[in-house]
């Protein structure tokens, strides 16, 4: 209970410290800056923004980092049919010496012909394992320290305006696996239990007429992704999985800068032993916001959530959010007495307002369990 009174004191206090940043930005248009402004200009331009990044949890630890990302269009592009390309990154350093290091980019070619859309991760991060399945329990927890290569290239060629066909490929490895004695993990030897490498194609299909990819106020994105992955040194080790991300995005209120989003996602296991680590989850940053990182993880997931976004003055923003979703061992097994609810609500402050990107404080809540996320973007 202490920790956590110091817990939220501390975020408390981050969130002050925001508060006065932004009441002291609103000060730009004054000749003589103040040293707040001064320092504010060091983390935020017209095409970048930097932000740090603090969290614990419990098997890593305080975390500090710091998140980057920047922003262009080159200067021959028309503007009119063109959206802004990105990349964008974190590196994050525990006190139980971790690291995680994830750069990305989504770059748009003229007039969106063509696109690219890249991750390339390095993580030596340890994962909590509860077990396989939608009622794994608490008392089955055990850290499980590994090292993860994760490589996903894909390349985009439109078809038609704003729908594009894919191809790429994606490799991942997972090294130096290190299992608690005796734990749960070393018990089942689910697959890559002890570490594995696999590469393989992926196809994609994706529609995305988003008014602006990292905050849409308006359109819709729907990507559905088949991914092929051989395992190395195994003659049957082949694995593949279907992706289905859909999302909307409408303004039906008065103040059309209020943003009612919604988003449906759908990872199956088609075919073959997905390694754990691999497999579909509950719980992240991104979607079912309140669960550690892969609480619950099992061969398919289903899912999705809704959030509202309702700017206020001096470039502030709340947010309220709620999801349902649930993973199991078949599609036709999920059952709504399962299914585990996300609900949250959130801060934003909009920190390049010309490109309307934000840093984001969300906390959420599931079954039995909360969590706090601190980053720059939207969740989707």
């Amino acid at each position: 209970m202490s920790f956590l009174v110091t817990t939220y004191r501390f975020l408390l206090f981050l969130v002050l410290i925001s508060l006065f940043t932004i009441s002291s930005s609103a000060q730009e248009g004054e000749k003589k800056q103040s040293l707040a402004n001064k320092f504010i200009g060091i983390f935020k331009k017209s095409n970048y923004v930097i932000a740090p990044l603090i969290a614990y949890k419990p098997v890593t630890s305080w975390q500090v980092g710091v998140g980057v990302k920047y922003l262009y269009r080159p200067k021959n592009y028309d503007t009119s049919d063109t959206r802004v390309s990105f990349v964008a990154s974190a590196l994050i350093y525990t006190l139980n010496n971790q690291v995680l290091f994830n750069p990305y980019f989504v770059h748009f070619f003229n007039h969106e012909n063509y696109m690219l859309d890249g991750y390339y991760g390095i993580k030596k991060f340890p994962q909590n394992y509860y077990g396989i399945g939608n009622l794994s329990s608490e008392d089955n927890q055990e850290t499980v320290d590994l090292s993860e290569i994760k490589i996903e290239q894909l390349g985009f060629k439109k078809i038609k305006e704003n729908l594009f066909a894919g191809v790429g490929f994606r490799a991942i490895g997972a090294i130096n696996v290190v299992q608690e004695y005796n734990g749960l993990l070393l018990q089942e030897k689910p697959a890559g239990w002890d570490g594995f490498w696999a590469m393989g194609p992926s196809a994609n299909i994706r529609f995305d007429d988003r008014d602006n990819i990292l905050n849409a106020h308006k359109g819709k994105f729907i990507d559905v992704r088949l991914e092929y992955m051989k395992k190395a040194k195994k003659v049957n080790g082949g694995y593949s999985m279907l992706k289905v991300d859909t999302r909307k995005y409408i303004t039906p209120f008065k103040n059309k800068k209020n943003v009612l989003a919604g988003q449906l996602y759908m990872q199956a296991s088609l075919q073959g032993d997905v390694p754990f680590s691999e497999m579909a989850f509950v719980g992240s940053e991104m979607l079912m916001r309140g669960y550690y990182d892969k609480r619950y993880i099992d061969r398919h997931f289903l899912g999705g959530q809704v959030e509202y976004r309702h700017t206020l003055p001096y470039n502030l923003g709340i947010v309220a959010f709620a999801g349902l979703g649930d993973v199991s061992n078949d599609i036709s097994n999920f059952q709504l007495a399962n299914l585990k609810y996300s609900l949250g609500a959130g801060l934003r402050y909009k920190i390049i307002p010309k490109e309307d990107i934000n840093i984001r404080l969300d906390f959420g809540v599931g079954r039995q369990s909360n969590t706090f996320y601190l980053s720059i973007a939207e969740a989707f």
